[in-house]
Parts: structure tokens; sequence; C-alpha cells
């Protein structure tokens, strides 16, 4: 089984305003941090489940959000969630 995690960082753990959210804000490396650990809980949650793949888009700003040196070994990330979920399917 594939799974496809589209995440972004409005509702994650603790987000209640923007500021938490807007890159350059002092807020928002922290809340990187708590974005990637979400993931991670998604993709274990997943590969508990029974997946064989899992793929993480990220979908907020820029898409270079989820901090990669602490994301799953076990996740494949892709950045630019509007062309990730549609180079899969093949188009």
């Amino acid at each position: 089984m594939k799974i496809l995690i589209a995440s972004d960082m409005e509702g994650i753990t603790g987000v209640t305003n923007w500021d938490q959210v807007t890159p350059g804000h002092p807020e928002y490396v922290r809340f990187r941090k708590l974005m990637t650990g979400d993931v991670n809980a998604a993709v274990r949650g997943a590969f508990e489940a029974g997946a064989n793949e899992v793929v993480v888009a990220d979908g907020h700003w820029n898409g270079s959000n989820i901090l990669i040196e602490e994301l799953d070994l076990r996740a494949r990330l892709k950045q630019r969630v509007a062309f990730a979920i549609f180079d899969d399917a093949g188009h």
C-alpha cells in the first residue's frame, strides 16, 4: 500500500497565528520542527498500518519547511506539492 501524506503548516501542533508559520519570523524555526514531528508521527502510523511506501508532500509556502535531516528515513519527500501529487499519477 502506498500512502501520500499532504502536509501544511496551518493545522500542525500548536499553531495559533500566521507569525508562527511565516518564514523569517522568529517562531518559524520552532514550528518547522513541530511540523516535522507531526509528519513523522503520520509516517510511523502509516507503516505500522501496513504501508510499504510513504510519500510526504510539503505544501507550505515554497515547500521547504520539513526538516529533511529529521524526517523518517523510510519516507520520500516531495516538495512543491502542486506537482508532487500529479507526478506520481503520471501526469
